[in-house]
């Protein structure tokens, strides 16, 4: 640190650059902006199913969050299906898919939401 200033100083006198923040790198990634996206129309759709919101409502934007943080995964698990080999993406919207179709589409969407922000790590 520099006497007179808070800002960094190396050897030779030369600043460090502030390094840019976690949130705007994060933004211009898109599996990110998709996976904020899911997880807002899950925390929108929980409080309404706990409220007793009507059922077509909550459904309605679980099912929003499904396409907004599954379509990669989906994506993904058709390209693999085409080479006949099976991967996590194709398991897990399967996975997501099987709870809706018995009714559980809050375990879904959670699983969806899981997926969806541990996804840009997982590259």
């Amino acid at each position: 640190m520099s006497i007179l200033t808070d800002t960094p100083v190396r050897t030779g006198g030369r600043t460090l650059a502030k390094p840019p923040s976690i949130f705007v790198t994060g933004a211009r990634l898109p599996e990110v902006r998709w996976a904020a996206l899911a997880l807002a129309l899950f925390l929108i759709a929980w409080p309404l199913q706990l409220a007793g919101a009507p059922e077509w409502l909550w459904w309605s934007i679980y099912l929003a969050c499904y396409a907004a943080g599954g379509w990669e995964p989906a994506w993904a698990g058709i390209q693999a299906l085409r080479e006949k080999s099976l991967d996590v993406d194709l398991l897990m919207i399967v996975a997501a898919i099987a709870a809706a179709s018995i009714g559980q589409v809050f375990d879904g969407a959670l699983l969806i939401v899981i997926f969806a922000t541990s996804g840009p790590w997982r590259l």
